[in-house]
């Protein structure tokens, strides 16, 4: 129970540690060790986690860095926030991060029509080097007019969070193909799940309208130019 009136959709999100051996050999029993929560159901929904690879100096202390997408961030102590969002929390330990975080801010809330009903992270961070991550996000409107796709680039800062310099508020990524249009659920929905650099493209694979898996290329390159033009001081 919780005062978010969820309890029909619970999410939360579990860390393990996996053994690649084991999973190769498909022992998936053994594959999977858990280690902790990183969200409480008693803050409500959350869902969307994902932790840049290396530790980042918050207040001068080693910290592990998350995104996540509480459904209600004024669940954490301290934020004000109602609409879905994307949080960032920084732990020293990964225990930390459900109930008792050493810091946490409201990264990015909705701020267009095509994210009036919630906004969040879709990818992990990858890194474009000298201190800066590309970061994909989703945005949904509402029930008709469903998810979209787009970026941001994020600067690392020292003893802070990262900020954003670069964010693309348009949408760059919408149901076009038969195969992503609603079908069994009715909300239009391109849902980025993974994004790997290979050979100048970036590979992506993605849920379509909540019943198909796709995979498409993006060029790498091109996109990041076209992200560069996105500075948020323009």
């Amino acid at each position: 129970e919780n005062p978010y009136h969820t309890q029909e959709n619970q999410t939360v999100t579990v860390l393990y540690r996996v053994d690649l051996k084991k999973l190769a050999q498909k022992d998936y029993k053994a594959a999977f060790k858990y280690i902790t929560n990183l969200t409480s159901v008693y803050n409500g929904e959350d869902r969307d986690v994902f932790f840049f690879p290396n530790k980042m100096k918050i207040d001068g202390k080693d910290m592990y860095i998350m995104l996540h997408r509480p459904h209600h961030p004024d669940g954490y102590e301290g934020l004000s926030e109602t609409r879905p969002s994307i949080v960032i929390s920084a732990a020293e330990d990964f225990y930390s991060f459900a109930d008792n975080a050493y810091k946490r801010s409201v990264y990015y809330a909705p701020t267009e029509s095509w994210q009036k009903e919630k906004v969040g992270g879709s990818t992990p961070p990858i890194s474009l080097g000298n201190g800066e991550w590309l970061f994909n996000f989703h945005g949904k409107e509402d029930v008709v007019k469903g998810y979209a796709q787009s970026f941001m680039i994020l600067k690392e800062v020292e003893n802070d969070f990262p900020k954003i310099t670069h964010i693309c508020k348009e949408k760059w990524i919408v149901d076009e193909a038969d195969f992503e249009k609603p079908g069994r659920f009715k909300t239009p929905c391109v849902f980025f799940t993974g994004l790997i650099e290979n050979d100048g493209k970036l590979l992506v694979s993605y849920g379509a309208a909540d019943e198909r898996v796709g995979i498409m290329t993006l060029d790498y390159k091109e996109l990041i130019n076209e992200l560069r033009n996105c500075s948020i001081e323009k």
